[in-house]
């Protein structure tokens, strides 16, 4: 059975969208606005508004932030305080952790979601006082933060993640233009887009493909071009849990299979100290490692394993065995005395 679209009331704009420019009106007018001017404001903005929305948005938005009614003249017009970042000190926990949270932001500033957060981070940090300010310099000059790697984004194009965006958010199909990643081939897809995740500094999203007739990950990048349909879909319950338990790393596949492996040496350290959180369980005895994961078997699982030479060894499945055996004959073969060297 599907789930019910997880966000309700969208019209052309949502209630977050709504919400947030709402905020930003009546923080930055001493006047205050009514209602209609409120409603004018958001349509001017291309943002649907009725009185209903907008007065609902305002109830919600006062649970949060200091949102009050005033009579002015007969009317009744609404404020709010605006936020004051120069009042506000930090302790040195605090300090770090807006540093590290801006430092962690860099490698994405170029798009979207990234930036924005990156620019209220630096308009934080730009406003504290001049203590803080100090103390900002000497957290700098301590910890340097290594952000995640990755290409990043060169090739997104901002029209294409709005248009997913919107579909995603209203739950409706969309046809994009795709380029494989495994065959190169390019072609027109109808894709129903359950949810968008940013992973390594890059946006994909995930869904059902008509096209394969299954549950794919589509990056966004790799997206020529993209358009909203009429179809509407529902989200499967418990889709994403599902989904995440197939993928190992970057690959997801539809059929899962029990991994047994045995690290040793070196691997068995770094993987207790920086790859644990890949396994569903560890075990640690006699200086060897045994690593327990029930997932797809696609190629980066291979090729993980494979960066960890003879320390690593599949002890299931046999499939998996093969496929390292067959990897590294061939390896091998790219060695041999045959060639020269």
């Amino acid at each position: 059975m599907g789930a019910r679209c997880r966000i309700k009331d969208m019209d052309s704009g949502t209630s977050v969208e709504r919400q947030l420019y709402i905020l930003s009106l009546l923080a930055q007018s001493a006047r205050g606005y009514t209602l209609q001017e409120i409603i004018n404001q958001l349509q001017r903005s291309g943002i649907e508004a009725t009185r209903r929305m907008v007065t609902r948005d305002l109830d919600s938005i006062s649970r949060n932030f200091f949102v009050y009614e005033e009579e002015q003249g007969g009317k009744t017009v609404y404020k709010a305080d605006k936020y004051a970042v120069s009042s506000m000190d930090f302790t040195m926990p605090q300090m770090i952790s807006l540093y590290y949270v801006k430092e962690m932001l860099k490698a994405d500033r170029p798009h979207g979601v990234a930036k924005e957060a990156a620019d209220i981070i630096d308009t934080i940090l730009g406003q504290m006082p001049a203590l803080s300010q100090a103390a900002l310099a000497e957290v700098e000059k301590m910890i340097k933060v290594v952000p995640l790697t990755g290409t990043g984004e060169q090739d997104l194009d901002a029209a294409v993640l709005e248009e997913v965006q919107r579909a995603a958010r209203d739950c409706k199909s969309i046809e994009v233009l795709y380029t494989s990643f495994s065959s190169g081939e390019t072609q027109k897809r109808l894709f129903d887009p359950y949810v968008l995740e940013v992973r390594d500094g890059c946006w994909h999203v995930i869904g059902h493909c008509h096209l394969r007739g299954s549950v794919r990950d589509l990056r966004i990048s790799r997206i020529k071009e993209a358009g909203l349909t009429k179809k509407g879909f529902t989200v499967p319950v418990g889709f994403y849990e599902q989904y995440r338990r197939t993928r190992f790393d970057k690959m997801a596949g539809e059929e899962l299979q029990e991994v047994e492996v045995e690290f040793t040496g070196t691997a068995a350290r770094l993987i207790a100290e920086y790859h644990a959180d890949k396994a569903d369980s560890i075990k640690q005895e006699d200086g060897r490692l045994l690593f327990y994961k029930k997932t797809a078997l696609m190629p980066d699982l291979v090729q993980w394993l494979l960066s960890f030479g003879p320390e690593a060894k599949v002890l299931k499945p046999a499939r998996l065995a093969d496929d390292i055996l067959k990897q590294a004959q061939e390896i091998a073969g790219l060695y041999s005395k045959q060639d020269g060297i």
